[in-house]
């Protein structure tokens, strides 16, 4: 026979039971909502990547121009850059990264014209 402590006990567990599944049923929503929102950015994120060595088709405020991505994503070097005084501090050396570079980097949405040229509004 069950006392009544042991079935206040059990009433706790069975509390604490229900908690739990409420707390894991929220936390499998977040998670499948997660990798629903990763698999649309994965998708966006590969479908404008460029290979090395690919041709990159631009349209440039009307101005059409064919450049290869490794031209568009090449670091530059300072032209003040001192490197006795400057040392091989990476950050001191190159320019920060620019938008041509962000834009062959596969991270972000991109408008094309009707003739699949990347087009950039100037």
């Amino acid at each position: 026979m069950i006392n009544n402590q042991q079935q206040i006990k059990h009433e706790e567990l069975q509390q604490a039971m229900k908690n739990l599944d409420s707390v894991i049923q929220s936390w499998n929503y977040d998670m499948t909502k997660r990798e629903k929102e990763f698999q649309e950015l994965k998708e966006v994120s590969t479908k404008y990547q460029f290979g090395e060595g690919e041709i990159i088709k631009l349209n440039i405020g009307g101005k059409k121009f064919n450049v290869m991505k490794e031209t568009l994503s090449q670091k530059i070097i300072r032209i003040d850059y001192d490197s006795e005084e400057d040392g091989e501090d990476e950050e001191k050396k190159y320019y920060p990264p620019h938008l041509f570079s962000a834009l062959v980097s596969g991270m972000h949405n991109l408008t094309k014209d009707e003739s699949d040229y990347i087009f950039i509004d100037r």
